[in-house]
């Protein structure tokens, strides 16, 4: 897991790399830009997890066990980052809660398919 701490920023009409923060006190909606933070894991393909981020999460251990095929978006949720279902059934579960409590090779079971700005649709389609 990747602890650094960075962000991307949504100005309303496309998503950037931070490189340098507004200064203090951090608001994570400033203007019209929307800044969200990394969480320090990846997906099955390598790509960066972010607040705002539409994953599909599969995690099937076997018959009779607790399974989930769904998706889900990404969110804060005051200690930690957090997947609420938007379709498929799926589970209200910490994704990493503070201090960088995860499950080992947890990224296995993600897939980026969006976010919630570039892609509007995927949340309202739910």
């Amino acid at each position: 897991m990747n602890r650094e701490v960075r962000f991307r920023a949504w100005d309303g009409k496309c998503l950037r790399p931070v490189t340098k923060l507004p200064s203090l006190p951090f608001e994570t909606k400033q203007g019209n830009v929307t800044f969200m933070q990394f969480t320090g894991l990846v997906d099955k393909n390598g790509r960066e997890i972010y607040e705002g981020d539409i994953v599909h999460y599969i995690y099937q251990p076997g018959p009779r066990l607790w399974n989930c095929d769904a998706i889900h978006v990404v969110e804060w949720k005051s200690t930690g980052f957090h997947m609420s279902p938007i379709s498929g059934g799926g589970i209200n579960a910490w994704l990493i809660a503070v201090p960088g409590a995860y499950m080992p090779n947890c990224q296995r079971l993600f897939e980026v398919i969006g976010n919630v700005h570039e892609n509007p649709e995927l949340v309202e389609a739910a």
